[in-house]
């Protein structure tokens, strides 16, 4: 009776042990994105020096702009899908589906230069010209912070043991 017993209660703790959520799968969901996204805002907001008023005007001409951004980043993929999916099947791909989709693109291209400049004529009203600077180089710097960040990362990784091992936790 009793190795019944043990044998039941080690089977009730594996089942229970391998029933936990997988760390790696909770982060690939769209926290990360969202959590980047409230950091750039919280670091944008920090370096423009940005007040409540000049929040509330700028924020929203941001999220537009960015969202006419994504769409026509998603225009430009369906003017290639066609392309490339023959391309990569091995089909011959002919010179006119070729030179359409390069007149789309550089049609999109210029559809694309005109929002950002409209965007960028837009903030003039918003924010001080010192700002507008700020504002126009963050992106860069918050590039090469997270690449600088990352590289830490490994470093400290590979000072406690290498890629391969596991971290000691306790």
């Amino acid at each position: 009776m009793k190795i019944s017993n043990i044998a039941l209660i080690g089977i009730l703790l594996s089942t229970s042990l391998f029933a936990q959520r997988d760390r790696r799968m909770e982060d690939r969901d769209g926290d990360d994105r969202g959590r980047m996204q409230m950091y750039a805002i919280w670091k944008l907001t920090e370096n423009l020096d940005l007040d409540e008023k000049q929040a509330e005007v700028f924020f929203p001409k941001l999220n537009s702009h960015k969202a006419e951004m994504e769409e026509m980043g998603k225009e430009r993929r369906n003017i290639w899908a066609d392309v490339v999916v023959k391309a990569r099947k091995g089909e011959k791909v002919t010179d006119k589906e070729l030179e359409i989709a390069r007149n789309k693109s550089k049609a999109l291209e210029k559809k694309i230069n005109a929002e950002k400049e409209k965007f960028a004529n837009g903030l003039s009203d918003v924010l001080t010209n010192e700002q507008q600077v700020l504002f126009h180089i963050f992106g860069h710097e918050m590039v090469s912070d997270a690449k600088e960040r990352m590289r830490d990362h490994r470093k400290r990784g590979k000072d406690m043991g290498g890629y391969k091992k596991k971290r000691k936790r306790w």
